[in-house]
């Protein structure tokens, strides 16, 4: 299951599949709080499933973590990604001296969308340094 530890548990016949972090915080910390549903690493390991490393945390708080930890799949790690940071970087240059997005997307194989993306910081806004509005 990406990484985490399970452990599969049987109640009467029907046979569940636990993460071992959630386990172990249901175990000892009881179960989660309203709006902080998410177990957390905080060293960022997913094998890491000692109390002392582990919280409810909300989605947004994961998130932090994410980028915090550097475990945040963007980018070109993403199976997805069509183009590199390099691209990226030359088409938000590009788009800053001018360049139409039509032209760009045609050069680089992507859409118009995907071009607009990057310019309005939609996309990619982690390495532009241009934040959506």
């Amino acid at each position: 299951m990406q990484g985490y530890r399970v452990v599969d548990m049987q109640a009467g016949k029907k046979w569940h599949r636990v993460r071992v972090h959630r386990a172990v915080l249901m175990a000892f910390r009881g179960l989660p709080p309203e709006g902080r549903e998410l177990g957390c690493h905080g060293d960022g390991d997913r094998s890491n499933n000692r109390l002392d490393n582990l919280r409810w945390d909300s989605p947004r708080g994961n998130a932090s973590d994410k980028v915090a930890h550097g475990t945040q799949l963007r980018g070109e790690v993403m199976h997805q990604a069509v183009l590199t940071e390099g691209q990226v970087l030359a088409i938000h240059a590009a788009i800053s001296a001018g360049a139409s997005r039509w032209s760009l997307a045609k050069e680089y194989g992507v859409s118009y969308g995907a071009i607009h993306g990057i310019s309005t910081g939609l996309n990619w806004s982690w390495l532009t340094g241009r934040a959506a509005a």
